[in-house]
């Protein structure tokens, strides 16, 4: 019995310790450097801010691939079917963290930010042979944003005015799902959500008199609700261990209930002189999000090549915000990624690197106000990954560094670029296999 413990405790350590403090530095160095913001963008301003719908690590390196994708060694919550995939003996536990840069240009003006964030925390086991089940918490969208706008006061010479508009928020999808392998090849699955956040917003005037007083509204945005997910997929099997995997995935609409607190005051050398007024508006179906699709199909080379496609929709012109100072559009999404694998079945590790690459291309939901009307952006994704294994050979440590860069429709508007690193540890145990003793 000792030397069963003292392996599992020994194998544990050695494939978990190293990545684990690399990880970890990661996630203080993102939290003190970037105040752990994963968006830093006037445009999440408005709406709920950015949506995220890349994925794990492992998708991200892929361009955000993942509704055909179908790996036992991964998981994989874009689509819930995948999670039958899990090998019947396995536990994997996915965990993952952000960090990087932002840049904006207006007309002559630009800035620089810094991101970082930890990203998300998942786990996949298996029930029976051909079902398995999935729980973890995910970001679905951020807000971050800071900026303003000078302006001279009329009738005083040399003196001037600054809007200065900020915000901070996130809304988080905390998910149970489970899959099942009915018939051979035909996968069902589905995600129960609980979503829940909350909106920082303000906009002051602050003015360069040392004696006036500078007008400030702010609010706070408290959001939950419940949302499904279902999922199917069906690989067909080739020859030669050859497959081609069809993906489909269906978000229901949801209703949020909210709570938005908005107050008024009046601030002198940072201190709140005197409260103007406050108003509480609560409510369910103020906020919503609409129905969102996706089909997805992958042609897996196993084990050394996987290539796909993604297709992703959602129906944003059904959507509702209360008092909403901008207009919403439908929004699309495809991206297009693979992976390559030297050698899957070599004991050496460096023949078992995993190699990704992708590209997106999308749209956003928001149309925003501009002198020339409502007016939208496009997002060019540009990504590469790599997985390193550790000394079990099963679990990795999963990087990708993505570039994004937003396009507007109108030149007038604020054109960005950002840099990604993601780094994720995929934890996969044996903890129904039997150990060998010598």
């Amino acid at each position: 019995m000792y030397r069963i413990i003292e392996q599992t405790i020994g194998q544990f350590a050695k494939a978990v310790f190293p990545a684990t403090c690399l990880l970890a530095g990661l996630l203080v160095c993102a939290s003190l450097s970037a105040q752990s913001n994963s968006s830093e963008s006037p445009y999440t301003r408005f709406g709920l801010g950015r949506f995220d719908p890349s994925g794990h690590a492992s998708n991200r390196g892929m361009g955000g691939l993942g509704i055909g994708i179908r790996d036992a060694r991964a998981v994989n919550p874009m689509n819930p079917a995948s999670y039958s995939a899990v090998d019947s003996l396995t536990f994997i536990f996915d965990l993952g963290a952000s960090a990087g840069f932002y840049w904006a240009k207006e007309g002559s003006h630009s800035s620089t930010r810094k991101l970082g964030n930890f990203e998300y925390a998942t786990m996949l086991f298996p029930v029976t042979k051909y079902a398995g089940v999935s729980l973890g918490i995910l970001p679905l969208a951020t807000a971050g944003y800071q900026y303003g706008s000078v302006q001279p006061i009329e009738g005083l010479d040399k003196q001037n005015y600054t809007r200065i508009y900020q915000g901070t928020g996130n809304l988080n999808n905390l998910y149970i799902g489970a899959a099942i392998e009915p018939i051979e090849g035909l996968s069902v699955g589905a995600n129960f959500s609980y979503l829940f956040g909350t909106y920082n917003h303000s906009r002051r005037v602050s003015y360069s008199v040392g004696t006036a007083l500078d007008p400030t509204i702010s609010s706070r945005l408290e959001l939950d609700a419940l949302r499904g997910k279902i999922g199917l997929q069906y690989a067909w099997q080739l020859a030669n261990r050859r497959r081609i995997v069809f993906g489909a995935t269906y978000d229901t609409s949801v209703k949020f209930k909210s709570k938005l607190f908005t107050e008024q005051f009046l601030i002198s050398n940072q201190q709140i002189v005197e409260h103007l007024h406050g108003d509480t508006v609560r409510g369910t179906g103020l906020y919503t999000a609409p129905e969102m699709y996706g089909l997805g199909v992958s042609v897996d080379f196993s084990p050394r090549l996987i290539a796909g496609v993604d297709l992703q929709y959602g129906r944003w012109s059904d959507a509702s915000f209360y008092k909403s100072q901008c207009e919403y559009q439908n929004q699309w999404r495809i991206a297009i990624g693979g992976q390559y694998i030297p050698n899957a079945e070599e004991i050496h590790s460096t023949k078992q690197l995993r190699y990704r690459a992708g590209l997106s291309l999308g749209n956003s939901y928001l149309k925003l106000p501009t002198t020339k009307g409502a007016e939208g952006y496009h997002q060019l994704g540009l990504s590469a990954g790599i997985a390193f294994p550790l000394v079990d050979r099963r679990s990795f440590v999963q990087m990708s560094l993505e570039y994004d860069r937003l396009i507007p429709t109108n030149k007038d508007m604020i054109s960005e670029h950002s840099l990604r690193l993601t780094l994720g540890l995929t934890f996969n145990e044996g903890w129904f296999r039997k150990l060998k003793l010598n």
